[in-house]
């Protein structure tokens, strides 16, 4: 049964990742402040903008982690929010 669940979790954060790479576009840099970066890609109804922020500190900090990001996207051409 946790195979299972680890096989169906495992495919889908493949099919996830391998749909927007099979559509990318390159991201134009729209501004910068503080530690905020807008961005968009593409344009009408696949339009995509974004706003993302690494944290200036994390704790505790002797723990080895990958970059941490907070990230917001809007999808105008489709009234989409998430």
């Amino acid at each position: 049964m946790i195979r299972a669940v680890v096989l169906a979790a495992v495919c889908g954060a493949a099919l996830v990742v391998s749909v927007p790479a099979a559509t990318a576009q390159d991201a134009l840099l729209l501004g910068v402040t503080g530690s905020w970066s807008a961005f968009s890609s593409g344009s009408g109804s696949d339009k995509t903008c974004y706003a993302m922020a690494k944290p200036s500190k994390s704790d505790p900090r002797k723990i080895k982690r990958d970059p941490i990001y907070f990230l917001i996207t809007d999808w105008p051409g489709r009234k989409t929010k998430s």
